[in-house]
């Protein structure tokens, strides 16, 4: 399996960045079947830790079967609009990483490991 996370920073207007990404850009683009290729996505929203907020404020993790089919989203007409989409809501600026992803389970899945390449920049200030 292959796994595209989005690190996204800390929103200037999380109100804003939450109705925008839940109301628009998922139902868009997930939702609407223009990412083929997707197996399924996580979405996690980060914990602050008492008065210090986490290193990114979400982050989505999209499944693909492989290299291939994530590379096929990325450059279809619909991966190329969800991108540009980003600079809608992630005022916080965002990263990209892609994993290739190694699962055990049980009492080994203690030391499983991912082969991680960084593809993304750090696009902070950018929008």
């Amino acid at each position: 399996m292959v796994k595209l996370t989005i690190f996204y920073g800390q929103p200037k207007d999380p109100e804003a960045f939450e109705a925008y990404y839940s109301g628009h850009h998922i139902p868009e683009y997930v939702d609407s079947g223009k990412l083929p290729k997707l197996v399924r996505i996580d979405m996690a929203k980060g914990v602050p830790r008492g008065d210090e907020a986490p290193p990114f404020y979400r982050t989505a993790d999209l499944w693909y079967e492989s290299p291939e089919t994530a590379m096929a989203d990325a450059q279809s007409a619909g991966g190329q609009e969800a991108m540009k989409d980003l600079e809608n809501f992630a005022t916080g600026g965002f990263q990209l990483m892609v994993s290739l992803v190694e699962t055990k389970e049980g009492a080994t899945a203690r030391n499983a490991g991912t082969d991680m390449k960084l593809i993304g920049r750090d696009f902070e200030g950018a929008v």
